[in-house]
């Protein structure tokens, strides 16, 4: 991997949504750690639904159970504002996991989970992971928008120069006439 990709990946939008403030302060301490400097840690799960337009978080660590508005309401929210095509990564942090709020937080738009208290090298392999992955998306979504606008102009150019032969096959006919 190159460092330019490293420098992009520690550069990466990370939102994380937690009303533990302990876990808040672990979490950034960790990616203060290692390099990562765009970080929003948001305590109220409202406050940062308001935040996501305008943050354009390129990750979102939620836990699920939270005062006001679960993780669910956020993973809601976030995959109701965002394009089908797009794909923006949620790692849900939670303490306790039966079948059916996993089931439940995948409907929702999970990407991950990590349970709590999670190792913080588990964290960090995770958060590279997605952002990765993120990232890998994005270029491949340019690279299809670029091929589409070329294949576009080359169809354009296709089109007039048909036009152009039928023109011309127009006129030898009148020619021969």
């Amino acid at each position: 991997m190159t460092t330019n990709f490293e420098d992009r990946l520690r550069h990466g939008r990370i939102m994380i949504v937690d009303d533990e403030v302990k876990t808040l302060c672990l979490i950034e301490a960790v990616l203060t750690r290692f390099g990562f400097t765009n970080v929003l840690k948001e305590p109220n799960p409202i406050r940062a639904i308001e935040d996501f337009d305008d943050f354009k978080p390129d990750l979102i660590l939620t836990d699920l159970w939270m005062p006001q508005v679960t993780g669910w309401q956020i993973m809601e929210h976030v995959r109701g504002a965002m394009p089908r095509e797009d794909f923006l990564p949620i790692l849900v942090l939670t303490g306790s996991f039966d079948g059916a709020d996993k089931r439940r937080a995948l409907v929702a738009g999970a990407t991950e989970f990590l349970l709590k208290p999670f190792d913080p090298s588990e964290l960090l392999m995770r958060i590279r992971t997605l952002l990765r992955t993120r990232f890998q998306h994005l270029e491949i979504q340019e690279q299809n928008r670029s091929l589409e606008a070329r294949v576009h102009e080359r169809t354009e150019r296709l089109a007039e120069a048909m036009q152009q032969l039928k023109d011309t096959q127009k006129q030898v006919v009148q020619q021969e006439r």
